[in-house]
């Protein structure tokens, strides 16, 4: 992806983000990052500050060894948490990542459609038909 594929873009530490052409928010977890409460609230106040009142559809890539805690899956699956979700794709690169990704989806049953995908076009496809 280059830079004329997205409206927004911002690099944090532990996670870059990207607002697409298309309207979809693509946040990509770094090599061997773990996000926690405080690097997605530090996040979600710039977010929350510039988009406030919008839902978008999401994709989370997922890098080598990289992780959310739980603290921050809890956060992420709670109706009171995330407000500007519409669906959550996550791409994934180890069987880790799956687990843990399907602990979540199982355990924390997030309130919003929430899918593990294998490959960034097939989540992409997936997170397309949310569009109107």
């Amino acid at each position: 992806m280059n830079s004329t594929d997205y409206t927004d873009y911002k690099d944090y530490s532990k996670l870059t983000f990207m607002l697409r052409k298309d309207g979809i928010v693509h946040y990509r977890i770094k090599k061997g990052c773990t996000i926690n409460l405080p690097d997605i609230m530090e996040h979600y106040n710039y977010f929350s500050a510039k988009y406030i009142g919008r839902e978008f559809l999401n994709v989370y890539e997922f890098e080598e060894n990289s992780d959310i805690d739980d603290h921050a899956r809890k956060w992420a699956s709670d109706p009171k948490g995330n407000n500007f979700t519409i669906a959550d794709a996550f791409v994934i690169q180890s069987m880790a990542q799956k687990m843990i990704g399907n602990f979540y989806l199982t355990f924390h049953k997030p309130v919003k459609p929430t899918k593990l995908f294998n490959d960034l076009p097939s989540a992409l496809n997936w997170l397309h038909s949310f569009q109107k």
